[in-house]
């Protein structure tokens, strides 16, 4: 008993193995469809915190995050690309002086109303990002809180749960799709 055991679970695994490079070739040729850039060609979007404004800032400059007045460093957020790239789009970075809250959007008319309208001023473009989850990309959570008026980004369902039920951020959906 213990000896066929053995064999049907050699089996299973040999044919799991057998399968798995199949299940490779499917995600390289979906890849390939969507026109998915090299995924080593993508840069770190770093994640920091600035306590005493309450203001989270998302940046793919190794230097602006080290140079940045009064942020606490959080590692990375994920990876994104620093220039256009088939399948991608751009990830807008604004800044309100007056709440000291940066906001990032891949819509073009949301970037337009928050600099027009709700006194952002534009700073440019993030990253470029994915706007569909394909190409191995993950969610880009975006939660926003009133009463601080920070706008905070994240790929970690726990820590966006985290944040929209224990401490006041109020989900406002996916606002882009990024590599880990």
């Amino acid at each position: 008993m213990k000896f066929s055991l053995a064999v049907v679970a050699s089996l299973f695994f040999a044919a799991q193995a057998v399968a798995l490079p199949a299940e490779l070739k499917d995600a390289e040729a979906a890849n390939v469809a969507h026109g998915c850039p090299n995924g080593k060609r993508a840069t770190p979007l770093y994640r920091a915190f600035n306590p005493s404004v309450t203001d989270h800032f998302y940046t793919t400059n190794a230097v602006e995050v080290r140079n940045a007045r009064g942020y606490q460093q959080e590692g990375q957020a994920g990876r994104v690309f620093s220039r256009q790239e088939s399948s991608t789009i751009p990830f807008y970075r604004l800044y309100n002086p007056s709440n000291a809250d940066h906001f990032y959007t891949t819509n073009r008319g949301e970037a337009d109303n928050a600099a027009n309208t709700l006194g952002y001023n534009r700073e440019g473009v993030a990253g470029y990002v994915f706007g569909a989850p394909i190409c191995g990309s993950v969610p880009l959570y975006r939660l926003y809180q009133v009463g601080s008026v920070n706008h905070f980004y994240t790929t970690n369902q726990w820590e966006a749960d985290n944040a929209a039920n224990t401490l006041g951020y109020t989900r406002e959906g996916v606002a882009g799709y990024i590599l880990q």
